[in-house]
């Protein structure tokens, strides 16, 4: 493996980050075993850090490989993930093999009802709102 350092990323300032984690974890073990790996991102990663260097985070060229075998793990999870898409952020990603999931920008209806109509629908230890640091 070769390590390319790279500049910081052109990330809006002030951008927010909502964390929010289920009340439950996922084991990593089973997600790597549920893992088809003939079913991996093709994506260049030349291409896709290319992509973050000239439009930061607002893109769709998302990747988490861990993702789909964590939802076949937990299907609740991406239940979760569906609905935190329909919420108006810019990005919804999980973090690593789950449980907590990432979204980048604000809700469309406000932090506040965003949070109570998330901890309604499902079973959350928590949301945190935070920024990236520079």
């Amino acid at each position: 493996e070769i390590v390319t350092p790279v500049d910081g990323l052109p990330i809006k300032e002030g951008l927010n980050v909502f964390l929010v984690k289920p009340n439950y974890g996922l084991s990593t073990g089973k997600v790597f075993k549920a893992m088809d790996y003939s079913a991996l991102s093709k994506v260049d990663p030349e291409e896709l850090l290319q992509t973050f260097k000239d439009k930061g985070t607002s893109h769709s060229f998302w990747v988490n490989d861990l993702e789909s075998p964590a939802f076949t793990v937990s299907p609740e999870l991406s239940d979760l993930k569906d609905y935190l898409n329909s919420c108006g952020f810019e990005a919804v990603l999980m973090s690593g093999s789950g449980s907590t999931i990432f979204c980048l920008g604000d809700p469309g209806d406000g932090a506040e009802a965003f949070e109570a109509s998330t901890k309604e629908k499902f079973d959350i230890e928590g949301i945190w709102k935070t920024r990236f640091m520079r």
